[in-house]
């Protein structure tokens, strides 16, 4: 399937929206140099997560932690703008023979992205920053739903208010505050 044909995320912790939107681009990652391959913003075709954007806490005594999906949420919030599908976009496959990265890393990240619940088919890469006027929402995951800013000049305000639904959400969540229904 063409690239063109998908639609495409970059689904980040929601906290970091407001440092995207203000830098007008999805920065490459420059680590990768460091590994001897070519830098690359990562997006996906996942409609709901991706679960390689997990995160890592150290906690009281000194242990990394990895945070759940609901972890992540209540701390720093899922986000994710989707971005206007282009021809540059390369799948997974296709990274791990132009990149340049080392073949023995491409496995064991593929292996770890599966284990984490991921699907290394979904995933895709541009060599290119992925500037603003190519997105065409930013959203974040408010009350368990994805739920689009509409006015990204008040994004700060957008993620606060959605931190706080959460953290309801959450509460409400762990007590059993919701119904079921059958």
């Amino acid at each position: 399937m063409k690239t063109t044909n998908m639609r495409f995320w970059h689904y980040t912790p929601s906290i970091f929206l407001p440092q995207i939107l203000e830098s007008g681009k999805i920065n490459l990652d420059a680590q990768s140099r460091s590994f001897g391959e070519k830098p690359a913003t990562w997006i996906s075709t996942n409609p709901e997560w991706e679960y390689t954007v997990m995160k890592s806490i150290i906690d009281g005594s000194g242990n990394e932690i990895m945070l759940s999906k609901d972890e992540l949420n209540q701390r720093l919030g899922l986000g994710r703008i989707e971005i206007k599908p282009s021809l540059s976009f390369i799948s997974w496959d296709k990274f791990g023979s132009t990149s340049g990265i080392n073949k023995k890393l491409w496995i064991g990240m593929t292996k770890l992205g599966i284990e984490k619940g991921a699907n290394p088919n979904e995933w895709y890469a541009s060599y290119i920053p992925l500037i603003k006027r190519y997105f065409l929402s930013v959203e974040m995951n408010i009350d368990g739903k994805w739920v689009a800013c509409k006015d990204w000049n008040m994004i700060n305000q957008f993620i606060k208010e959605g931190m706080e639904s959460n953290r309801k959400f959450f509460k409400n969540k762990r007590y059993g505050l919701f119904r079921r229904v059958a």
